[in-house]
């Protein structure tokens, strides 16, 4: 018995000096358990970025088919299509309605899989006659949401204009004809986009619901979606992709840009803390929570270049709106706000749009570093107080380096900081938007042509310039949120004036974030 309490006594001293050693330890090396705490964090992250794949889905024949979704169980008779267009064939698919006695326009389609057939004319009038066990359904080819729309041709040159109306992206023609549809729910900068070795691909930008946004920013999380010239999915892209510096995070609402097939310039608006705002800046001492614009250039899930914000301290004071780094007014500052950018056709470089800056800023696409600043706090070319634009949007080059931008003109801001006093005399003073064109000798930093065009209009947010006619100055403008213009888009003549095309939607709130114009 004393042999055994000599030993608990033994064993009591051991684990006594153990614990005494271990809280010494913690005592004079506190920072040491925290940081491998840290290292096994970032092994863990790393881990996760190891197993971020790229996802090229593979489309099947399938994917592409346009749901035929009667409700034979419901009181109804007449459907809408999801998509259909009188330029390729479309395939309906027939599964949902397997072990019934199914005809299509007369034609007997009874265990078929799908239907396919060609469309000469998308109208109210024009709808197809589904019928199941003798039971008539009528389908229309016009989907019921988008009839009542008019427009104006006034001499507008042959071409199809894309844009979003209601639900659905939509490619129109000069003759005012619906020639594709598809709904997509809430989309963005539906276009064409012709690759260098001059395939045809489709884009667009599609609300994701099960991605979040940050409450408060003027943005939307969306996915890429390309599809090939029979309006055929091909490739989706959802994400950045991971690596050392960007964790995944979902696209955003305001560009992309297709090189080709796997080959993007894709944009995300990625929330982060940071504690590199100068020191001179009102600032959260405990970080300050900015919206980051991200850029990435991706070919084959790889990325070739990446940009963003925050790497570059000197643009936090070059902020005029949304700029609160206090987070004293909102969970996120979002003083970019990029939202268009354009590849200079003469280095290969980068111009973005900072509208929260009411800046165009010039990117090195190799380092990503900051080559010029045109317009806002930092201009470096010595616009004039009449030269100056304000929370511009769309801008690209014309064939002689002129910059093309839709000027918004706004004079107070849309965000809710900073807070324009009601007693001050911008209030009283008139916005209107116009379409600018700037010409600029970057290497002595001067302005060689400037031309404003004011619209009589103000949009205070989104909008596009395209120019289709350079000798004519024929611009086709889309007027985003166009406060006091019933139109969705209006092509122009810059010069006289002159109305060409203005198309109206049936509800004069319908807004397009942006609309093109091509030849096919």
């Amino acid at each position: 018995m004393k042999n055994k309490g000599f030993l608990l006594i033994v064993i009591s001293i051991l684990i006594y000096t153990a614990i005494v050693s271990g809280v010494t330890y913690m005592v004079i090396n506190p920072g040491d358990s925290v940081a491998e705490s840290k290292e096994d964090s970032s092994k863990e992250k790393a881990g996760n970025q190891k197993d971020f794949e790229y996802s090229r889905q593979s489309f099947d024949e399938s994917y592409n088919w346009i749901p035929l979704d009667i409700k034979l169980e419901e009181d109804k008779d007449t459907y809408n299509l999801q998509s259909l267009t009188t330029e390729a064939k479309n395939t309906l698919d027939l599964r949902s309605l397997s072990g019934h006695d199914v005809q299509i326009n007369g034609e007997d389609v009874s265990g078929q899989d799908s239907y396919t057939f060609t469309i000469d004319e998308i109208s109210a009038d024009n709808n197809l006659t589904v019928t199941v066990d003798g039971n008539n359904y009528t389908v229309r080819t016009m989907p019921e949401e988008m009839e009542g729309y008019d427009y104006e041709n006034n001499g507008a040159e042959d071409g199809y204009y894309y844009f979003t109306y209601e639900s659905h992206i939509v490619k129109l023609n000069t003759d005012g004809e619906i020639v594709y549809y598809k709904d997509v729910g809430k989309a963005y900068d539906f276009k064409l986009n012709k690759t260098e070795n001059g395939d045809i691909y489709y884009s667009y930008l599609v609300q994701n619901n099960g991605q979040e946004e940050v409450d408060g920013i003027g943005y939307k999380t969306t996915k890429a979606v390309i599809m090939d010239e029979n309006y055929n999915v091909v490739d989706e892209v959802e994400s950045l992709i991971p690596n050392k510096e960007v964790d995944a995070n979902p696209l955003e609402n305001h560009e992309l840009i297709v090189l080709d097939l796997h080959h993007y310039i894709i944009s995300s608006y990625y929330p982060k803390e940071v504690n590199n705002i100068p020191s001179d800046i009102d600032q959260n001492k405990f970080g300050s929570r900015v919206m980051a614009p991200t850029l990435q250039e991706i070919k084959d899930g790889e990325v070739l270049w990446q940009w963003q914000s925050t790497d570059y301290p000197e643009l936090y004071e070059l902020s005029i709106e949304h700029n609160d780094f206090t987070n004293e007014h909102g969970n996120y500052a979002d003083y970019v706000h990029f939202n268009s950018l354009a590849i200079d056709p003469e280095d290969n470089n980068l111009i973005i749009s900072a509208r929260n800056m009411s800046s165009i800023i010039k990117l090195n696409r190799d380092t990503g570093d900051i080559m010029w600043v045109l317009g806002g706090k930092a201009d470096e070319f010595g616009l004039s107080e009449e030269q100056k634009f304000s929370r511009q949007h769309k801008l690209s080059f014309l064939s002689d380096g002129t910059i093309l931008l839709f000027n918004n003109g706004n004079v107070l801001p849309k965000a809710p900081y900073p807070v324009v006093p009601e007693d001050s005399p911008l209030h009283d003073k008139k916005e209107e938007t116009s379409i600018m064109k700037i010409k600029i000798d970057e290497e002595n930093k001067e302005v060689l042509n400037y031309e404003n065009y004011p619209t009589g209009e103000f949009s205070g947010t989104r909008g596009s310039a395209q120019m289709l006619d350079e000798a004519n100055n024929i611009v086709l403008i889309g007027w985003g949120s166009g406060e006091n213009n019933d139109a969705t888009f209006t092509e122009k003549n810059l010069s006289t004036g002159e109305e060409l095309f203005v198309f109206y939607p049936k509800d004069e709130d319908d807004i397009s974030y942006r609309s093109y114009k091509f030849d096919q």
